[in-house]
């Protein structure tokens, strides 16, 4: 059902926005953002814990 593709059509705007897309049409901005903030803050800290191990090669 189409109410049950919330999920797979996050998804699938993350990986656009995560490959460089300057615009990404949602039904769900809230979320959205939400998605966006989170994936962010993970980064964050991967990227630190990877210098705080050594792995950064920076």
């Amino acid at each position: 059902p189409v109410k049950d593709l919330g999920p797979a059509s996050l998804a699938a705007e993350l990986h656009a926005i995560g490959n460089g897309a300057d615009y990404v049409r949602t039904h769900a901005p809230g979320d959205l953002r939400s998605a966006i903030t989170f994936s962010e803050t993970l980064a964050k800290f991967r990227s630190r814990d990877a210098r705080d191990r050594g792995l950064d090669h920076a």
